[in-house]
C-alpha cells in the first residue's frame, strides 16, 4: 500500500493540546483530535475518502505519492511532525457501490427511499471504510438501482493476493 505524507500539528490553549492534520498529496484534513492517534486514524480515514472520491467521483487514476517534507512550508506551524500514513483499507463491496450509485444518476435521498431505509444507512453502505456489509443490503441497494448482485470468486486474483 501506498503511503503519502502527512503533516499532524498540535495546539495547546490554556493548558488543553488539541491535534490536527492534513495530507499533503491528497485533499485529506482532520481537526481538533485530542489525540495524535487519533489524528492519524482519521486521517487514514480521509485519505481512503480523498481516493474513492478521485476514483469514482472523478474518474482519475490514483496519484502517487511525490511529496517530501522539504515541500512543505512550514513557516506558520509551531508544533508538527511529518510522518507517512497508508490511507485505510477500502472496502471493495463500497467502492463498486458506489461506482454503481455514480452511473444510475439516483441522489442517495432517493435510493433510500426506494430501500425503505434512511439516507444515513445508505451512506454507510458507500462508506469506503465500511466492511459490515450483509448480502441482503447489498442486494436491496442494488434493486432500489434498477440492477442485480452478481457475485464472483476470482482465484487468479486471489492467489496473486496472497503471494504479495
Amino acid at each position: 500500500m501506498k503511503q503519502y505524507l502527512c503533516v499532524i500539528e498540535s495546539e495547546t490553549v490554556n493548558r488543553t493540546t488539541t491535534y490536527g492534520g492534513f495530507c499533503v498529496d491528497l485533499p485529506a484534513t482532520v481537526n481538533s483530535k485530542s489525540t495524535r492517534e487519533e489524528v492519524m486514524e482519521a486521517l487514514q480515514e480521509a485519505m481512503a475518502l480523498a481516493l474513492v472520491t478521485l476514483q469514482v467521483d472523478l474518474g482519475r487514476d490514483l496519484p502517487d505519492p511525490t511529496s517530501r517534507p522539504e515541500d512543505v512550508d512550514t513557516s506558520d506551524m509551531e508544533a508538527f511532525e511529518f510522518v507517512h500514513l497508508c490511507p485505510a483499507p477500502v472496502d471493495p463491496v463500497s467502492l463498486e457501490l458506489n461506482f454503481a450509485l455514480k452511473r444510475s444518476g439516483l441522489s442517495i435521498t432517493e435510493v433510500a427511499r426506494r430501500m425503505g431505509t434512511s439516507r444515513n444507512a445508505v451512506y454507510r453502505l458507500l462508506d469506503p471504510t465500511y466492511h459490515g456489509h450483509s448480502f441482503d443490503s447489498v442486494r436491496r441497494f442494488a434493486e432500489a438501482l434498477s440492477g442485480q448482485v452478481v457475485f464472483k470468486v476470482d482465484m487468479a486474483e486471489a492467489s496473486a493476493a496472497s503471494a504479495v
